[in-house]
């Protein structure tokens, strides 16, 4: 029986979400590492702005039709696995076909046909949100959260989309592939922008009407990519590993804004009452509204 081999040299990849967040600091950190990339994107207008300079192979495609981009994956060493859908369930409606088609059908779909392409190394964005502990708790990749608690349709399609990683591995012993768990990310390139890069606009255009009591796993995107080149380098196979970052409250976060652009930061004392107009994100590295990398 063939085994997936370990500690391999990357000279391609292909990356999908190359246009967003965690996405286009990948490509970036990539490039500057020497790998030639292939970089999915929906849309070939924001994917030239977002990388423009960058000496990337933009293919053009979208979760939602993985065979429309599957020829694509071939001669790849790697597969970077970054798109997914965000929506946070308090802006209302139900999105879960969304979530369920593209998280979770488009990765079974992707991983499928990337080992059809010959690709046998992979590594996924997961999230925190796969994850679960008691309040003020301490937490690592063991304490796997039960689809039954669940706090929304977008945690459930990511313990599913999970599932999916984890169905591939075992059908295929000579494929390897692992899981990254980002927290609230942010960092440069979020053209979306996701939940955290909205935090700072509305705090900056003076539109954060209080400071809520919330608290944030803040992580530089820029880190996170870093740990999935380690991650595809030196990871071990199955393996999850959590990219969170340090343990921030709202208040601290506005504190840090306040020094950094020198905008005054909302009065605490209205918090509570401002926490019925404006809800904060999840701290769980997801956009508030809906979108796709």
């Amino acid at each position: 029986m063939v085994q997936a081999k370990t500690n391999p040299e990357i000279q391609t990849a292909f990356v999908t979400g190359a246009t967003g967040l965690l996405g286009n600091n990948l490509v970036r950190l990539l490039v500057s590492r020497g790998v030639r990339v292939k970089a999915l994107a929906r849309s070939r207008q924001k994917a030239e702005k977002q990388l423009a300079g960058l000496p990337v192979e933009i293919v053009i495609g979208d979760m939602t039709d993985v065979n429309g981009f599957a020829a694509q994956l071939a001669a790849s060493d790697v597969l970077f696995h970054t798109a997914a859908f965000f929506r946070d369930s308090f802006k209302g409606g139900s999105h879960w076909e969304e979530l369920l088609g593209i998280n979770v059908k488009g990765t079974s779909q992707l991983l499928d046909s990337a080992y059809a392409a010959g690709i046998r190394r992979v590594v996924h964005t997961s999230s925190i949100a796969v994850l679960h502990g008691e309040k003020g708790q301490l937490i690592d990749e063991s304490m796997l959260r039960p689809e039954s608690e669940a706090r929304d349709d977008y945690y459930r399609s990511k313990i599913l989309t999970d599932r999916e990683v984890d169905r591939a591995l075992e059908n295929h012993p000579d494929l390897w592939a692992c899981k990254v768990l980002p927290g609230w990310m942010v960092g440069p390139g979020d053209i979306g922008p996701t939940s955290s890069g909205q935090v700072i606009l509305d705090f900056v255009n003076r539109k954060l009407p209080g400071i809520p009591p919330a608290t944030f796993s803040v992580v530089d995107a820029r880190d996170v990519a870093e740990a999935m080149w380690l991650a595809a380098s030196k990871g071990r196979r199955g393996e999850r590993y959590l990219a969170a970052g340090r343990h921030t409250e709202m208040g601290e976060l506005a504190r840090i804004l306040e020094k950094l652009t020198a905008f005054p930061r909302p009065d605490e004392r209205f918090q509570w009452r401002c926490c019925s107009l404006w809800r904060p994100p999840a701290s769980c590295g997801r956009a508030s509204a809906a979108s796709r990398c």
